[in-house]
């Protein structure tokens, strides 16, 4: 009888060894991707059709090409310290590279900066809180969105803001702004999972539609012809603006219950990435938009990324872990060119200037670094 007992317990543990052994292979160490199959769902809701004329017009002339830092001494200093706001900003620079632009949540207001000087050039208030930026290519005029659904246009001669109009409302709750890279297209999307187009020239809306997850960011392809949009799930939706249609796009090593928090092209359109709420980036090819590899970072998820205008260099900002400065061709595997420890709480946003000699990071507290090469 003891023996009969042995025998049942040793088979007892060998079945339960081995299933576990088989649930670490399938499913693996819980830092690792794993490459889950597509949702099998159709494809999303169609967009109207674009017409090729606004597609198809030419792009604003980019500033000359300079490099960041000289890769042969990778130190970088920090420059100097802004106070924009009380958090929740956005940063870009103006096309010619001259001013810098923020647009904050916590004080509602667009600030135009003199970063050399730190002197700040222009300020104005916004009736609502605003939840995104985004400056027209031609550095004539400001997109926003804001916590109750609106879209802004404010005219802008590059230092100086002028009169802001509603463009759009009901645009859907927490909501993100893109602009097309010849300034014709605009796009919203919103965690209420609208999705909107608009004409940028005449101010109205070309379609809209409703998505079956809650949207994020969206990112136009750097020749205009195609639109990113990301969810809070690891799909994103690609859409051929000249047809409309639409394709579901699996971020492979992502689970489906880790949210996206940022979608990104370099300029030269060879590579597109994903930020997420698990500590990640995702690299893509971006012209056929297929997944090629993942960057980790230590435990903190990124929370923005941003290329340099020759598409050299990405940084990225990873929570509260610095930032990080990755050369593609250098560092394949792990991203971690660089960790500037900015020694600024929860790095909100990130932005290159044209000739990409200057990085400016902006906190959840509303600081502005601004980092210069030596």
């Amino acid at each position: 009888m003891e023996i009969k007992r042995l025998s049942v317990l040793v088979g007892v543990g060998l079945l339960i060894g081995g299933g576990a052994f088989a649930a670490i292979w399938y499913f693996g160490r819980a830092d690792e991707p794993r490459p889950d199959n597509p949702a099998d769902k159709p494809q999303p809701p169609a967009l109207p059709a674009v017409s090729a004329a606004l597609i198809d017009a030419p792009a604003p002339r980019a500033p000359a090409k300079l490099a960041f830092f000289d890769p042969s001494k990778p130190e970088v200093k920090e420059l100097t310290r802004l106070k924009a706001g009380e958090g929740g900003e956005q940063l870009e620079f103006t096309p010619d590279g001259n001013h810098l632009v923020s647009a904050g949540y916590g004080d509602s207001a667009v600030k135009v900066w003199d970063w050399r000087s730190g002197e700040q050039i222009a300020r104005r208030a916004h009736r609502h809180r605003i939840n995104d930026m985004a400056i027209a290519p031609q550095g004539d005029g400001v997109w926003t969105v804001d916590a109750y659904q609106h879209l802004y246009f404010w005219t802008f001669d590059g230092k100086v803001l002028g009169q802001t109009s509603e463009i759009g409302k009901e645009i859907g709750s927490n909501p993100y702004v893109a602009v097309s890279p010849n300034g014709v297209l605009i796009a919203t999307t919103s965690f209420d999972k609208k999705l909107t187009l608009w004409n940028a020239k005449s101010r109205s809306q070309l379609g809209d539609i409703t998505s079956p997850y809650p949207l994020r960011r969206a990112a136009f392809s750097p020749d205009g012809k195609r639109l990113i949009v990301a969810t809070n799930t690891n799909q994103l939706m690609e859409y051929t603006l000249a047809t409309g249609h639409g394709r579901w796009l699996h971020i492979l090593p992502v689970k489906p219950d880790i949210d996206c928090t940022s979608v990104t092209f370099s300029p030269d359109g060879k590579r597109f990435s994903t930020g997420h709420t698990q500590p990640w980036v995702t690299v893509w090819d971006g012209v056929g938009m297929n997944y090629q590899r993942w960057l980790k970072f230590p435990e903190q998820a990124p929370t923005a990324v941003t290329y340099t205008r020759d598409s050299r260099w990405a940084a990225i900002a990873v929570n509260r872990n610095g930032i990080y400065l990755w050369d593609p061709d250098v560092h394949k595997e792990t991203g971690a060119a660089l960790n500037l420890k900015p020694g600024h709480d929860f790095v909100h946003d990130l932005a290159f200037s044209p000739d990409g000699r200057i990085l400016a990071s902006v906190d959840d507290s509303g600081t502005i670094v601004l980092w210069s090469s030596p």
